[in-house]
């Protein structure tokens, strides 16, 4: 069965699965984290393994961090569990150590759900399960909608702390895919789960474990939207899902839906895959780069979730060497709005280099509005591993350290705060890097002047100043109402009437829509000056006095 090409972690877990000793849960930290020294010395020093980052996942506003003690990190949004810290606990904007589970080597993060490996075989998982993505046999039912014709839960199922995927042990490896989970052996069998919503309907069939003897010998798992990615022991390339973009490689594309599973020809000797879904990417062992489906780096402007842009999507159709890909090891899409691609990649040499739309500062530069060429991302250690998505980007570095920078809505960067960051901060004191966040300068906010106290501190970003709304309200004098399900507050003062609505970037002013800078986060914090606006006010900011001065009629 090829067993010459078998990569190194392999036969590391497959002799382990032999042997079935102590040195396992050592050897399984050093195979997924890419963690080299004696091991016998790192176990001894666990206190501050706990403090060296191996493996990152990002999900849809939270992340997750594993040590190389095994310990488990999260932090951002706990909607639905995502956090795995408990149905009552609150999201978090800097790193919490997740209880329960230890000894874990690798994670992964789909939409809104977590997938985690542990020493011992056994794959764990928690979050949303709307679509079957515990893998437990069960599902989040809905009911009728509710009066305002939104969704809404009849029986809760979601995991709000890790919990065992049943059938599942000896598996040596994880991908989670949108709505669920793959997960293989050392022998390369793969089973998978979730993702069983089709039309409106629950396929339970897919709620559990099934093995998917489509695909054999498994080495490497990718999956993006639709599409599932492996790689056999002997290096060659397998897809599996639609082939709108000719994403599965087989020369053809079929816009119709045709749904295949074949061997991408033309291309072997392949380390590992990387896909969103449309593109491809493939690595082989020599540094080679291969992609097909979507041309990565020549989408701008079209959106591939809009049928009209279907046909003007540059493509491959087969593997193709794309010069501008070449040198990097890991290439991920950090897209937040479609239209405007961003990306996030790491060279063979430790550096980080970014591409695209900058709207979130995923570029990791300020005063770019975007680059549609690659830059390379400073103040960064040399880098062994990089995660991005939804417009947010990790980037792990090898003295065990986490930087982040971009979308942050949800603190889903872990650096305290709700701020979205232009340029990377180190986080949670990881590894060698700096332990003290950078703190924004406190501003005193006047109006009409008079100094308003404020339960917290404005942030003041440029000519940005942001601040909780109902504070923001009561300091200009105004009333703000929110409804029952707190997703839509309505502002007024004398005759001005605001309407925002949390997640969406636009409000209504006075009957009229208007457009917002970005979405209303779910902590309700908003751009006070362009409020203050809003009401018919000025606001001025003196950056030497910190001073920030609005004057309302």
């Amino acid at each position: 069965m090829h067993r010459q090409n078998v990569p190194t972690r392999l036969q590391a877990l497959t002799h382990r699965l032999a042997a079935k000793s102590l040195t396992f849960a050592l050897a399984a930290l050093v195979i997924f984290g890419g963690v080299g020294g004696d091991f016998r010395s790192a176990a001894a020093a666990a206190d501050d393994d706990s403090k060296q980052i191996v493996d990152v996942a990002l999900g849809n506003g939270f992340t997750l961090a594993v040590a190389k003690d095994g310990t488990l990190w999260s932090w951002g949004s706990n909607g639905g569990g995502k956090l795995g810290l408990g149905k009552s606990a609150a999201s978090a904007s800097s790193p919490v150590k997740v209880q329960g589970v230890n000894r874990i080597v690798a994670v992964s993060a789909g939409v809104n759900h977590a997938m985690a490996l542990k020493a011992d075989g056994t794959v764990w998982t928690w979050g949303f399960n709307v679509q079957g993505e515990l893998g437990d046999g069960t599902y989040t039912e809905y009911g009728e909608p509710d009066s305002s014709g939104a969704s809404r839960i009849s029986i809760d199922r979601s995991g709000y702390v890790p919990q065992q995927v049943p059938g599942l042990a000896d598996i040596v490896g994880i991908a989670a895919t949108s709505a669920g989970g793959a997960a293989w052996n050392a022998a390369g069998e793969m089973w998978q789960w979730g993702n069983a919503r089709v039309s409106g309907t629950i396929l339970k069939e897919r709620l559990s474990p099934q093995k998917n003897d489509a695909v054999g010998s498994v080495v490497f798992v990718s999956a993006g939207n639709g599409l599932l990615t492996t790689v056999d022991k002997d290096g060659t390339v397998w897809t599996q899902g639609w082939n709108t973009f000719g994403q599965l490689g087989d020369g053809k594309r079929d816009e119709s839906g045709r749904i295949g599973t074949i061997q991408v020809e033309g291309i072997a000797n392949v380390e590992r895959v990387m896909t969103d879904g449309a593109t491809v990417l493939a690595f082989q062992r020599d540094g080679k780069v291969f992609e097909w489906g979507v041309s990565l780096l020549e989408t701008k402007g079209l959106n591939r979730t809009d049928p009209a842009h279907y046909g003007q999507m540059p493509h491959h159709l087969q593997p193709t060497v794309t010069p501008a890909l070449q040198g990097f090891s890991e290439i991920r899409n950090t897209t937040n709005l479609l239209v405007k691609p961003s990306l996030l990649g790491l060279k063979t040499d430790g550096t980080v280099w970014t591409f695209g739309d900058n709207a979130l500062g995923q570029l990791g530069v300020s005063g770019v509005a975007e680059r549609y060429s690659w830059g390379q991302v400073a103040g960064l250690p040399q880098i062994s591993t990089v995660k991005g998505a939804f417009g947010s980007n990790l980037a792990v570095g090898k003295d065990g350290s986490v930087w982040a920078w971009g979308r942050n809505d949800y603190g889903q960067l872990g650096d305290g705060t709700t701020v979205t960051r232009k340029t990377p901060v180190a986080i949670g004191g990881f590894g060698s890097a700096p332990v003290k966040p950078e703190l924004p300068a406190k501003y005193k906010l006047v109006v009409n002047g008079k100094e308003v106290a404020l339960a917290a501190s404005p942030i003041v970003k440029g000519t940005v100043v942001t601040l909780p709304l109902a504070d923001a309200a009561k300091a200009f004098g105004a009333k703000v109402a929110y409804d029952k399900n707190k997703t839509t507050a309505t502002v007024t003062r004398g005759k001005s009437k605001i309407v925002l609505k949390k997640g969406s970037a636009q409000a209504t002013v006075n009957g009229k829509t208007v457009k917002l800078a970005s979405a209303i986060p779910a902590t309700w914090l908003v751009s006070a000056d362009w409020l203050a606006k809003q009401l018919g006010g000025t606001v001025k900011v003196d950056a030497t006095k910190l001073t920030i001065a609005i004057t309302l009629k």
